[in-house]
């Protein structure tokens, strides 16, 4: 899937069809991915069963990821419906993993172009420097960073780069969902916060030197989460 689609990045400014890659398929190898556990024991007894209801919610749009971590416990509620809830935790989990697949196919081919630019700009020794500057602050600050940016504005720069509305609207709920979690959950390494940020890094890396090459053309001294 992920040569794929970074065949389709090279050759198109705006991939489309995103979608498609979203298929039993891929979903069974997304699944295998997940840590073993009581529920991914349960889901997989009836996997293609499991597979297909979930193929068709979210063809019919009827598909919303969990806001909190369910798998952890944070929730109290009756056991059915907790049941029900972590279930639709573990399928958030499969689909974020897919979908950081693709936006890392397209992403990272962004990301080296902007590099390649920075490079063009001053000295290779500066621009290194300025470079790790740039990744140094995604790496520590990227949970802040999806606190704090308007989402309109980071989905807006997602449709400049990928051409397929439901993909975008699905990326828009992850978003949304995230940083709800982001806000309720003080522990940055809990599975479900590092399952979403994972998804959502190449993103933000590319925002934040495509900020830096913008930045460049004036004054590097720009100060980036106040202008966010």
């Amino acid at each position: 899937m992920r040569k794929k689609i970074t065949e389709l990045a090279k050759k198109y400014r705006r991939p489309q069809s995103i979608m498609h890659f979203i298929n039993a398929e891929t979903l069974k190898e997304a699944y295998g991915k997940q840590p073993d556990g009581d529920i991914k024991s349960r889901y997989g007894k009836d996997l293609d069963a499991n597979i297909e209801k979930l193929l068709k919610r979210m063809k019919n749009f009827s598909y919303f990821p969990q806001s909190k971590d369910w798998l952890q416990g944070i929730c109290k509620c009756r056991a059915g419906k907790k049941g029900k809830c972590m279930r639709r935790s573990f399928e958030d989990r499969m689909i974020q993993y897919l979908f950081r697949e693709i936006l890392e196919a397209i992403f990272e081919i962004q990301i080296c172009h902007i590099m390649t630019d920075l490079k063009k700009k001053d000295s290779d020794k500066v621009s290194r420097c300025k470079f790790v500057s740039a990744v140094s602050v995604v790496m520590i600050d990227v949970s802040r960073f999806l606190r704090e940016i308007d989402q309109e504005r980071l989905i807006d720069f997602l449709k400049q780069r990928v051409d397929d509305r439901k993909f975008i609207e699905y990326c828009k709920r992850f978003l949304q969902s995230g940083v709800k979690l982001l806000e309720d959950c003080t522990e940055l390494t809990n599975d479900s916060v590092v399952c979403f940020t994972s998804m959502m890094y190449c993103v933000c890396e590319c925002y934040i030197l495509q900020l830096l090459k913008n930045a460049m053309k004036n004054d590097f001294s720009v100060k980036i989460f106040p202008s966010i």
